[in-house]
């Protein structure tokens, strides 16, 4: 092995080291919604075959994961390490083809993987890295000219992603433009295999279509801005990828001017860069216009990230040999490697932290699993409840089921006596179309357990538990005043923070309820803790007003005024006090 394959290798292996040991870190998994339920679907696979046909966790991942799944969630995250090393490889060969440095090309594993959202759909156990190992693949056949792979190949895409469908528009571009006409139709085997399996299996040829789980077109999520996944760069491409690719337009443009042709490589960097930036503006139109569901994130943009990069590497390389710049590669490496290597290490992101309301699911769903025997089915949103209770609603039908807008209307017809609601403020309001206000007043459900924190505008959020058919009893409630000795203060422009007290840190979670007056708006209450991992601030209104914290166990807080628009107030706090619920149980 020559130097700069061990070189390479080098860098792939420590990426895959620090995946590793990101993953064993991590206080909860990077993806405590779609990944988990994509486990859930692959490991489902093998008592339900029809799962393998499950267009929302697309077929072919489905196929290829389900194996890894079979050892938990583990191994989903061992599937998608091969998949990251395999794209690696690949590209190792690609680049070797391409007659780049393979020194050069050893910064590729480490400026795919910094962005946050690329290691997320890694340790998530999510579908874009197998998508991004389809196009990579690709790519290398299209490079080497093997029309017949390359068609049969991204056939398939389709059943990766559903952005695979763009993947077919591109690659038969492609194919015309090199005069391949006569393997355009083989582009459609994919669909026709999965077709003529769905017609055994369903008995419906057509259900990729009839079952698309994208076929609506609702706003549920809301809408953001064209710009939105253009301003997000950072989280798919990255700040090297944005550089690698600013460099890559020079070479480029470069090429063309000295009319250099056949080193533009137009049908690949067509191919890698159609789609990339093809996916990126489809989801920015969707988002922008609130349709098929989009909720604007910005992982979806990860898919063809890494055809993309290995082309922008292909062009930086080209700048330096034709400008006649070689010397400067070695030393571009050298200091890539200690910026990049730095970047990754040093990310404040990773080892993953749960954030609030995980940490109340995660709680929620470890109470549920310690008594689930103690009621019979529970009806649920949030995925993560049903991973923390160790148990998987497509295989454990009669104890999880996931409850929709019709649920409460029709409780009476498929709920019994001591089944569980388990409400979340995030998935249930959304999917599942339930406000907490219609369970605290429907007369057949009784609050029996809270896992709550105050957001930061304010309102409650967590998971709560209610009962069906089970006797109401109002929960118990312990109050504390908290001594405070100002509890009158005048805040002056010169005054941006001031201290009001510390509060210890309890084994309990609590709440903190203050009721304040100030003469004008503008000033904000902020409770913290320690670290300001738990940070949380509050415009106070002019006059009288109640304001809600929360205050995790064990963790110590300071309560402070802060003056951010530089005005003038006067402000009494009329009672300070903790509070803690006790709840029925179950």
């Amino acid at each position: 092995m020559n130097k700069a394959r061990l070189v390479y290798f080098s860098a792939v292996i420590l990426s895959i080291i620090w995946l590793i040991s990101v993953y064993l870190q991590n206080e909860i998994t990077t993806d405590t919604g779609d990944g988990i339920m994509h486990f859930f679907i692959s490991q489902a696979s093998w008592h339900d075959s029809e799962l393998f046909l499950n267009h929302w966790g697309k077929p072919l991942f489905i196929l290829l994961s389900s194996t890894f799944a079979q050892f938990g969630f583990a191994g989903m995250v061992v599937f998608n390490i091969a998949v990251f090393a395999a794209i690696c490889l690949v590209a190792l060969k690609i680049f070797e083809k391409l007659g780049v440095s393979l020194i050069f090309a050893s910064l590729f594993p480490f400026v795919f993987l910094l962005p946050n959202d690329v290691t997320i759909t890694v340790l998530g156990g999510l579908t874009e890295p197998l998508f991004n190992l389809c196009l990579v693949i690709g790519l290398y056949l299209l490079i080497s000219k093997k029309w017949l792979a390359f068609a049969l190949v991204l056939s398939f895409a389709p059943f990766l992603r559903s952005e695979g469908q763009l993947v077919l528009l591109v690659s038969a571009i492609v194919l015309l433009l090199n005069k391949q006409w006569k393997y355009v139709p083989l582009l459609g085997v994919g669909f026709l295999l999965y077709a003529i399996i769905g017609w055994l299996a369903l008995s419906d040829f057509w259900w990729y279509f009839n079952k698309s789980a994208y076929s609506y077109g609702n706003n549920i999520y809301g809408k953001g801005t064209w710009g939105h996944y253009a301003l997000s760069y950072d989280y798919y491409l990255g700040n090297f990828g944005l550089f690698f690719t600013a460099l890559a337009v020079f070479g480029f443009v470069y090429l063309a001017f000295r009319k250099q042709w056949n080193r533009l490589r137009f049908s690949e960097t067509f191919f890698a860069a159609a789609i990339f930036i093809g996916i990126v503006l489809i989801h920015s139109y969707l988002w922008a216009n609130a349709k098929y569901g989009s909720l604007g994130l910005t992982r979806i943009a990860t898919q063809g990230v890494a055809s993309f990069l290995i082309m922008a590497f292909y062009f930086s390389y080209q700048w330096f040999i034709q400008t006649r710049r070689t010397k400067l590669v070695n030393t571009f490496f050298f200091a890539g490697l200690i910026f990049t290597a730095w970047s990754m290490w040093a990310n404040p992101k990773w080892p993953l932290q749960a954030d609030v309301l995980d940490k109340q699911v995660s709680m929620a769903g470890k109470y549920l699993g310690k008594h689930q025997e103690k009621f019979g089915s529970l009806y649920y949103q949030y995925p993560l409840l049903a991973f923390e209770m160790g148990l998987n609603p497509l295989v454990d039908k009669d104890k999880l089921r996931i409850f929709d807008r019709g649920t409460l209307d029709r409780a009476p017809q498929e709920m019994k006596r001591g089944d569980v609601f388990a409400w979340d403020s995030h998935f249930g309001p959304l999917e599942g179309g339930v406000e907490i206000a219609q369970l605290d007043k429907h007369p057949d459900f009784a609050k029996v357990q809270s896992f709550t924190y105050y957001s930061v505008i304010n309102v409650e959020c967590g998971v709560v538990l209610y009962q069906y058919k089970v006797a109401k009893k109002a929960p118990g409630l312990r109050k504390k005043p908290l001594k405070i000795k100002e509890k009158s203060a005048k805040i002056t422009p010169q005054n941006e923070f001031m201290e009001i007290t510390k509060i210890p840190g309890k084994n309990e979670y609590r709440f903190l309820d203050i009721v304040t007056q100030a003469s004008q708006p503008g000033i904000f209450l902020v409770c913290t803790n320690d670290n300001n991992e738990h940070y949380q601030a509050y415009e106070m209104k002019q006059g009288k007003d109640l304001i809600h914290f929360s205050l995790t166990p064990n963790s110590n807080y300071n309560l402070y005024y802060w003056n951010q628009h530089k005005t003038s107030a006067e402000i009494t706090l009329d009672s300070v006090y903790t509070k803690v619920y006790t709840y029925k149980g179950l």
